[in-house]
């Protein structure tokens, strides 16, 4: 990655939405697109991290590989250029998971992954993956589950992209930062280090400086270009307005059939770290006839904490009617 902006390659931002110019203009006429779709195929995992945004759920949850297929398929048609499988759960204890990576090879779609790296799947599958992230907060757990991380990640490493990011929990702080720093250094895996957003916006503005002070302690002010504390996209500033595009810029179907507007609702504190029925868009099956007859109009969510605040500031403002445009 030398010579690559990595915080803004690794991460969702507003910079990488100045690349889709195409799908800017296809949302600015009032039509329905996505540049990429997340799925959540499974709630089962086989962790139990106490930051857990989605620790609510109901684990018994699974989509099939029909549902998956249906998706993917549509969004496609729609404009989609991508898929980020992620949680819910843990993506590689989904039994459809190879299959599904191998349509979507087959169909040509970039495919990325979240996942914690305690179970590998066939290595011939994460060939097929543009990236690979992995969760440091394995060094939240045990001993043991962190030698197999370790083993698996290195493994990992031969067959695709992989970075790293570590969510600093509320209830644990920045005590095990130095574990997490230690490793990122010793195998120059790319980190991000965010906190955990499930709390007051003062909240999250002061467990980012705690973070940062943590983080310049154990690298001893030194800058490693592989490690970075992820400020500039943790949003705590105000949002212009509720509207929210992520519909149809980034949905995700989740675990129970359904696509919804963001796949990072459930960091808004009362949203109960769970999918809420009112984000819902469409079932899978209604992809089509739902996005064909968009009308152009944002969903309107009133989150307490909104991930996505500067994108969603940048489609308000494409949208936005104005006048004599050729005079900027």
């Amino acid at each position: 990655m030398s010579g690559i902006d990595i915080p803004y390659s690794i991460t969702s931002n507003e910079a990488k939405m100045l690349k889709h110019l195409d799908s800017l203009r296809t949302i600015q006429r009032g039509h329905g697109t996505a540049v990429m779709l997340h799925i959540a195929p499974t709630n089962v995992c086989n962790q139990h991290c106490v930051h857990c945004c989605f620790s609510k759920r109901d684990r018994s949850l699974s989509l099939t590989y029909e549902q998956v297929v249906e998706g993917i398929r549509d969004f496609f048609a729609l404009g989609a250029r991508a898929v980020e499988y992620t949680g819910g759960g843990e993506p590689t204890m989904w039994p459809h998971l190879e299959s599904t990576i191998n349509f979507c090879t087959d169909f040509g779609i970039a495919q990325g992954m979240n996942t914690n790296a305690l179970q590998l799947l066939n290595s011939k599958v994460y060939t097929q993956l543009d990236w690979c992230r992995v969760a440091l907060n394995v060094f939240d757990s045990d001993s043991r589950s962190i030698k197999t991380f370790s083993q698996h990640v290195e493994l990992l490493r031969d067959f695709t992209d992989v970075t790293a990011c570590y969510i600093v929990p509320q209830q644990i702080g920045t005590k095990n930062l130095l574990s997490v720093v230690s490793y990122a250094v010793s195998t120059g895996l790319p980190t991000r280090i965010a906190p955990d957003c499930i709390q007051s916006l003062d909240g999250i503005k002061k467990s980012l400086e705690a973070i940062k002070r943590a983080v310049h302690d154990v690298t001893l002010n030194e800058i490693d270009e592989n490690i970075f504390v992820s400020d500039f996209n943790v949003y705590t500033d105000e949002r212009e307005n509720d509207n929210c595009f992520m519909h149809v810029w980034k949905p995700l179907l989740y675990a129970d059939g359904y696509v919804y507007t963001c796949p990072s609702s459930e960091l808004a504190m009362e949203n109960g770290r769970t999918m809420q029925e009112k984000f819902r868009v469409c079932a899978v099956e209604d992809v089509k006839a739902t996005y064909r007859e968009w009308d152009g109009k944002p969903k309107n969510h009133s989150c307490s904490y909104c991930k996505y605040t500067r994108q969603n500031n940048l489609l308000s403002a494409v949208t936005k009617e104005t006048m004599h445009n050729d005079f900027t």
